[in-house]
Order: C-alpha cells, then structure tokens, then sequence
C-alpha cells in the first residue's frame, strides 16, 4: 500500500524573532525537534517519527521557544543527538516516500490545514498541544482524513500512488 510521510520541525526561535525573518545576527533557525508521520492513502498511521536535535550555534535555548514548544534545556541536553545523527535517522525514515512538510516550505497551509482540527469541532488529534513538532503531525492528517471523509480524496499535491515504495 502506498505511503507518504508527513513532518514538522521545530527550530530555535526568539521574541520577534518571525518579525524580523530570523535576520538578526546569530539568530539562524536550527532544528530543535522534528516529528513525522507515515501515512497510508486514506491518511491512517501507519509510523511516527519523533527526535529532537541539538543545536549547534545557539545550543542554549531561549525561554520564548521552551515556553512555545514545551521543549525544556534539560530534555534537550539528555536527549537530543547531534544533528547529523538526529537527520540521518530523520531521512532513514523518509527514504523512498514523498515527503511534505507541516510548516515552512507551506507556512500558510500548515497554519490552516494543522488548525483545521479545531475549527471544525474535531477530537483533539492527539496528545500534547501545537508547536509540538508530532502533535502538529497529527494535526495535518487530522484535517487531511477530514477532507478524504468529506468526498475530496487526496489532495493534489498528495501522491495516488507511489511506485517502489516497500509497504
């Protein structure tokens, strides 16, 4: 059966920092979380991914990000693997499927699409609550599963097939 994977990063951020493009100096967007979903066609789990990653230029993180994500320094210093290390498992896992992101390359449709849930008075997706990186995952098939129950199949932009990829 075909499959896709679905993901969501969560990267260092600051106070303003969306106003200003992540353009102040030492300010870069480094991976601190990513969570992923593998998804069947009519938009079931079938895996989830979830890592969070060290970062190396701002490797402390500021209380704007821990107080958005929930993601603490501690968490982070015990668990989070290098980036290298913490990528390579991240692309072992999306090796062979078509892969979308929740955010960023989409910023508009992961806002509304991963909002989608609330909106239309669906059941929480899932634990946790936004700007968790696997949370938002299963906010966007939440509202994908919505839209196929509601008779619009797959979006476009969703692959109706996908050759060579292992079930």
């Amino acid at each position: 059966m075909p499959t896709c994977v679905v993901f969501d990063l969560e990267f260092t951020s600051w106070r303003g920092a969306l106003e200003r493009d992540w353009g102040a100096p030492g300010r870069l967007r480094e991976i601190v979380q990513i969570g992923a979903l593998r998804l069947r066609e009519d938009c079931s789990v079938v895996e989830e991914y979830e890592a969070l990653v060290r970062p190396v230029v701002n490797p402390q993180l500021s209380d704007y990000f821990t107080e958005l994500t929930g993601i603490d320094q501690e968490t982070l210093d015990r668990e989070g693997p290098p980036a290298a290390e913490a990528l390579g498992d991240f692309l072992g896992f999306c090796r062979g499927q078509s892969v979308l992101s929740y955010g960023n390359d989409m910023v508009v449709l992961g806002e509304n699409v991963g909002r989608l849930w609330r909106d239309l008075d669906l059941p929480k997706p899932a634990a946790g609550e936004e700007h968790s990186a696997l949370f938002d995952c299963y906010s966007f098939a939440s509202a994908l599963e919505y839209l196929c129950e509601g008779g619009a199949g797959l979006p476009a932009f969703l692959p109706h097939s996908v050759s060579g990829v292992p079930e």
